[in-house]
C-alpha cells in the first residue's frame, strides 16, 4: 500500500531486497535482523535507520516528511461488508450467501491501559509495551454490550 501511494513522478521510490537472495548487500548496510528499512537520501549511499512505527500510515507520514510531499494512504478497494447491529441479520441470515464473519475487538486503550502507554513509548519499550497491550487485552473478558 506504500508503493501505490506514491507516483513515478514522484521524487521517492519505495524498494525492496530480498536479503536472503542479495546477502551481500544486507551485509554492506548493515542489515541483521527482518524487516529492517533504511532511508537513503536522494544521492547518497549512506541511508538513515528508520525506527519510525511499522504501518503504511506510519510510513506514508515519514516519507512526506522527509521528502516535503503530501501523499495519503489509497484506500484499497474491498468486498468485506462492515457489519453491525444494524445490518448483521440481513446479510449473515441470506439464504443465497455463506458467509465468513470475522469478530475482532482492536487494541484500545480503555481496554488495556498498557496499548497508551505503547503509542507513547520509543521504539524498545514500545515493541514490548505492545506485546503486553495485546495480551492483557486478548486475556480480558469480553465487554459487555
Amino acid at each position: 500500500m506504500v508503493g501505490t501511494t506514491f507516483s513515478a513522478t514522484d521524487p521517492v521510490v519505495v524498494a525492496k531486497v530480498d536479503a536472503d537472495a542479495h546477502r551481500e548487500l544486507a551485509t554492506r548496510f548493515g542489515v541483521s535482523a527482518y524487516p529492517t528499512l533504511k532511508w537513503f537520501p536522494a544521492g547518497s549511499a549512506t541511508p538513515e535507520d528508520y525506527s519510525g512505527g511499522r504501518t503504511a500510515p506510519d510510513l506514508v507520514t515519514y516519507i512526506n516528511g522527509m521528502t516535503g510531499l503530501a501523499r495519503r494512504v489509497k484506500k484499497e478497494p474491498t468486498a468485506v461488508a462492515e457489519l453491525d447491529d444494524t445490518n448483521f441479520d440481513a446479510v449473515v441470515m441470506n439464504p443465497d450467501a455463506d458467509v465468513l464473519v470475522e469478530f475482532f475487538a482492536p487494541v484500545r486503550d480503555v481496554a488495556c491501559p498498557l496499548a497508551g502507554r505503547a503509542r507513547r513509548a520509543g521504539p524498545g519499550p514500545k515493541r514490548r509495551a505492545l506485546s503486553s497491550a495485546r495480551r492483557c487485552y486478548h486475556d480480558a473478558p469480553p465487554r459487555a454490550a
